[in-house]
């Protein structure tokens, strides 16, 4: 229970675990033919219904992070767009340019303020993407009399929208990094080779 305490305690982690579990059991609900049923089991169950709601945002948001974002990192790295890119050097796998750029990342070389406000945009980012791809799947796949269905004109969109506006975010921050990097890169550092 200290760690719940602690995780609601930590915007950033809120946002991304519980507020992304929120929603996309919200989604889920509304992709249902009866939502009604399952709103009066959460109502008549509120404590275990918020652990499964914590549970679902961990899993479905540790999952996002671990199979889908690792690839696309990866691929930000291979493109040269991601603030790792900063440490590569020729014939050097993408540890330890990652390596390199964690270091930094977590440094005192990176004010703790600035590092708090990236992670706070990041989280918004990824909330953002989460979201719309949640929407995005239960408008396409949700039970055929659900409020998603029965608004999928309206929910592909917006889900869309939302989705796109993460990733926007995610690929401007990928640059304000990269550029906060290169700026507090000690120019020595940067040219030795590994």
């Amino acid at each position: 229970m200290d760690k719940l305490i602690s995780l609601v305690s930590s915007l950033e982690a809120a946002i991304r675990y519980l507020l992304s579990g929120a929603v996309i059991v919200t989604i889920w609900v509304m992709s249902l033919n009866d939502p009604w049923t399952i709103l009066q089991l959460a109502l008549s169950n509120q404590v275990p219904t918020a652990l499964c709601v914590a549970l679902i945002g961990f899993t479905v948001f540790s999952i996002y992070r671990l199979v889908l974002w690792v690839v696309f990192d990866f691929i930000a790295w291979k493109l040269n767009a991601s603030a790792p890119a900063e440490y590569s050097v020729d014939g050097v796998s993408y540890a330890k340019p990652y390596a390199k750029f964690l270091r930094w990342r977590h440094s005192e070389d990176l004010p703790q303020s600035l590092s708090g406000y990236l992670t706070y945009r990041w989280s918004v980012a990824h909330f953002a993407l989460v979201s719309g791809l949640a929407g995005l799947v239960a408008a396409l796949i949700g039970q055929s009399n659900s409020v998603m269905v029965d608004l999928r004109c309206w929910v592909l969109p917006a889900s869309l929208i939302v989705a796109v506006f993460g990733l926007w975010q995610i690929f401007f921050l990928y640059r304000v990094e990269r550029e906060l990097c290169r700026d507090r890169m000690p120019v020595a550092a940067a040219q030795e080779p590994s």
